[in-house]
Parts: C-alpha cells; structure tokens; sequence
C-alpha cells in the first residue's frame, strides 16, 4: 500500500488489490481528485476525506469503488481503469476498442439528455485522466437485471415476480429507444454484411470444437446469409450502438434504469442492441429450469418497451440475434470453472443453441415468430 494511500484513510481492497490491479494509478486519481475537489465536486466546502476504496476485477478493467465523506456526508464514487496502464496506450486500445475519453464524452452527452426521460438515466460521470486511462464517474444504486432474471425467471416464482421481471424489461426496452433517438445520425447505411458473417462464421468454429454437429453450424451459417441476402442494399438508420445492451448492463431501482459501460460506444444499426437483449434472455435457456413461455414473455415485453410489433420485425434482427446466439454460445469456452463442470456448461449451451437453431429452421421466412418464438 502506498504512502498516498495510507494517509488517505485507504482501508481494503487487502488481497484484491493483488488481482492486476495498479495501486498507483487509483493513487493518482484520488490525489488529484481531493486536491482538486473544487473541479470535480463544485458544491463541496473543502476537501473530501477518503473513508474506504474496494477494487474489484473485469476481463479489461479495473474499478475501484470509493467511498468518500464531505462534511459528513458520504458520496461513492467508481473509478474505472485499464489492467495494465504502464504499456502503452495503444495496446490497450487495440485489446478494449476504444480509448477512455469515448466512454467519458459519451456519459456525459447523454446524462444531460437522460434527465429529461423519467426512468431513464446514465451514472454522471465527474471526470476522465488521460494520463492514466481512467474515467469516474457516480456509483449508480440498484439492482442488476441479469441477477433479477436468474432468481425470478425459473418455475420455482410465482406469477407476481414474472410480472415484475416483465416491467423491468419493457423500461429496458423505454431506455433502448429514447438511447437511440438521443444518438440518431442524419444518415443511413447498409448492414455491414461481411462483418457479420465473418463473426458468426469464427464463432460457430469454436462452437463445432466445443461439440455442434457441423450440420448445425452450417443451417446457422445458411440461414444467416438467407436473411442478410434478404435485406442486402438496404439502408438503414445509424444511431449508437451500446454495443454490449445486455440485462448484465442494467440496473433497476425505484427510479428506473439505468445503463453502465459505455466503453465500446460506436455508431452502426438499431437492430444490434435491439438484437443483443433478445439473445441475452435466449441464451437463459441453456439452463433448462428455464421455461421457453417466461423467456418469450421477457422479451415481448421488452420489444412492446421498445416499440416494435410483431408486423415490425425483419430479416435484419433475425441475423443479428443469429450473431450473437452463436456469439454467446461460444463464450462458454471461456467461462472459468472446474472442468467436469465446465464440461457440462458447455453442453447445455451447445445444446440451447442446436434446439434454437431447429425452431429457426421450422419458422424459415416468419421473422416475427422466429425472434418471439
């Protein structure tokens, strides 16, 4: 532990400090943010003290989650930075996608919007150091919709949770819309139909490692190009693109939703986030407590949310949900438990996915059904 860090009252983050975390860096966030405070917390009367920070570990970053005390009140900030801030910052780029400055400016254009749409919001952000990759931003309160899901969505919970998850997933669907109206560009393009294709294709080879018959990988494949050659020369509206708009990204509380982790914001089409949810809730049913009746209750909910009926539908969002059913299945390679375990996850979701694909072979042409079904 630093001396910085002891003289700020750092109490934790111990041992999970040592899971590629860089004590310096949060260090020299938290110096200039207490020397400085005037900049950052414009109300505060003096400097704040720091009464507790914890790190915890992502795939690509680090958070610290601050505590902070101002006069006696308490704020909770996060701090969010790379794994590894001594390389150069191109390499970290070109492993993440996009440099900390987007996710910045990006918070920042939408919470003044976001303010304005009960219900709706992003977490403020107060500040981005280039210097050491870092953005902070509020902490934002409320439960994770993913976590709601897994514990209300199974047969075991009764009509009133259902009901509840429903309403959760029509305000995602409220966000989702409002985001992309806010984001909105003058300007259409077609779909970016060899990127696509090259994606399902890598990730469908993986899958085939992991156990999908072939056969299966190339109906997925076959289908895929079917509804982009259905779609092909089409220009479609560009607005932002989250692009990892998943319920693991969402937080409910009394107030509403509110989206985090903006890191890879881009522009491209509104069926990808669109396409991103519905997969997310899908892929549930690699667990097979999960019933396909309370999925597609989730996601009609979701779609109503959103905005788009049945009739709405197309081609477009089929492939979409195809790339990242396919993309989602193959995460499982990654995913780090004992291996008899891991075994087993991985057949449930190479099995999620060959029963998915069967149901999209017998709805062919109905869009509709296919990504309701």
């Amino acid at each position: 532990m630093t001396a910085l860090a002891r003289s700020h009252g750092w109490r934790g983050p111990g041992q999970v400090m040592g899971q590629g975390s860089d004590v310096q860096g949060v260090s020299a966030v938290l110096r200039q943010l207490t020397t400085r405070y005037a900049l950052y917390f414009p109300d505060a009367r003096m400097s704040p003290t720091i009464s507790s920070v914890t790190v915890t570990s992502r795939r690509h970053c680090d958070l610290a989650w601050v505590e902070l005390k101002f006069d006696g009140a308490a704020a909770r900030i996060c701090v969010k930075f790379p794994k590894d801030p001594k390389k150069r910052p191109h390499t970290h780029l070109e492993r993440v996608g996009q440099d900390p400055s987007v996710e910045f400016e990006t918070l920042s254009y939408l919470h003044e919007r976001f303010r304005r749409v009960p219900g709706c919001a992003v977490v403020r952000p107060i500040a981005l150091f280039p210097e050491e990759m870092a953005v902070v931003t509020e902490v934002a309160e409320g439960n994770n919709l993913h976590d709601l899901i897994k514990r209300k969505a199974g047969p075991w919970c009764g009509g009133s949770e259902v009901e509840a998850l429903k309403a959760h997933c029509l305000a995602s669907g409220v966000w989702l819309r409002h985001f992309q109206e806010f984001t909105a560009q003058q300007r259409q393009a077609a779909l970016p139909m060899s990127k696509i294709l090259e994606q399902v294709t890598a990730d469908l080879e993986v899958c085939v490692q992991m156990g999908l018959p072939r056969a299966v990988a190339f109906s997925l494949l076959t289908l895929c190009e079917e509804q982009l050659r259905t779609v092909e020369g089409r220009k479609v509206p560009v607005v932002g693109e989250h692009p990892d708009f998943q319920p693991d990204n969402i937080l409910l509380s009394p107030a509403g939703v509110t989206v985090l982790d903006f890191t890879n914001f881009q522009y491209g089409s509104a069926y990808n986030d669109v396409g991103r949810f519905l997969a997310s809730l899908d892929f549930l049913r690699k667990n097979p407590l999960y019933s396909r009746e309370r999925i597609h209750t989730l996601k009609a909910a979701f779609l109503e949310g959103y905005g788009w009926s049945r009739n709405e539908m197309d081609a477009g969002l089929t492939a979409y949900l195809i790339r990242y059913m396919v993309q989602a299945t193959r995460t499982a390679r990654k995913w780090s438990y004992p291996n008899p375990v891991k075994r087993l996850l991985e057949r449930w979701a190479i099995g999620c996915l060959s029963a998915w694909c069967r149901r999209a072979m017998r709805m062919g042409d109905a869009c509709g059904e296919h990504i309701l079904g």
